[in-house]
């Protein structure tokens, strides 16, 4: 076999290549911000969720096996009872978001209007497709239950770079996964591709994801 060597056509030799002024701006920036959410009362939400299983049919969007409540707002009265811990943690949801805007430099405001929330509880095998979140700008999400072998977050990204080996082993890859923790708000962008690996324990999990909106 006949060898080839890209040097016989001219190619200089790395030693004798320079540059200047080498730069590179993080053009479109994603950014997972993540916090431990203090002085909750993180067993009542466990509770509360679990109530809310048994008193209501599950709605099936994302989800596979498992049960996915309704959509709640804040404003919904009805529910203040019912389900007080998680409207508290919606408000908690909030100031995080809001936090997260002063952070981006962003002139997006989040009040009591922008969360729309429900609970995923998933069981054994039980997992969330791959899917976004339209019509609202930010996802938090809340885990009162999560442990190692119950299912990793999988970001994904939403362009073409997945066709292309350029960003791989790198932050900038096309999928992004890592396992949450309890009692901690996870966000990012709305529009970022998302699934959840499937329950391979016997014990349930579940989280609370916000839909935030700004104004």
């Amino acid at each position: 076999m006949t060898s080839h060597s890209h040097r016989s056509f001219g190619i200089p030799e790395p030693d004798n290549i320079e540059f200047d002024e080498i730069d590179g701006i993080d053009i479109f920036p994603t950014v997972l911000f993540s916090c431990k959410v203090c002085n909750i009362d993180n067993d009542l939400i466990i509770k509360q969720c679990f109530d809310l299983s048994e008193n209501h049919e599950s709605v099936n969007k994302s989800n596979i096996g498992g049960w996915q409540s309704p959509v709640y707002t804040t404003e919904d009265i009805s529910i203040h009872g019912e389900l007080s811990s998680i409207i508290d943690l919606s408000y908690r949801a909030i100031e995080f978001s809001n936090l997260i805007v002063e952070d981006l430099k962003s002139t997006a405001l989040f009040d009591k209007r922008s969360p729309h929330f429900w609970i995923n509880i998933n069981k054994n095998k039980n997992y969330n497709v791959i899917h976004s979140h339209p019509k609202c700008d930010l996802i938090v999400i809340y885990y009162p239950i999560i442990k190692e072998n119950q299912g990793g977050l999988h970001l994904v990204r939403a362009d073409g770079s997945i066709h292309h080996l350029l960003y791989e082993g790198t932050n900038y890859s096309p999928e992004f996964a890592f396992q949450p923790k309890p009692g901690y708000f996870y966000a990012f962008p709305s529009h970022i591709l998302h699934y959840v690996d499937p329950n391979e324990s016997n014990e349930p999990r579940i989280s609370i994801s916000f839909n935030m909106s700004a104004s």
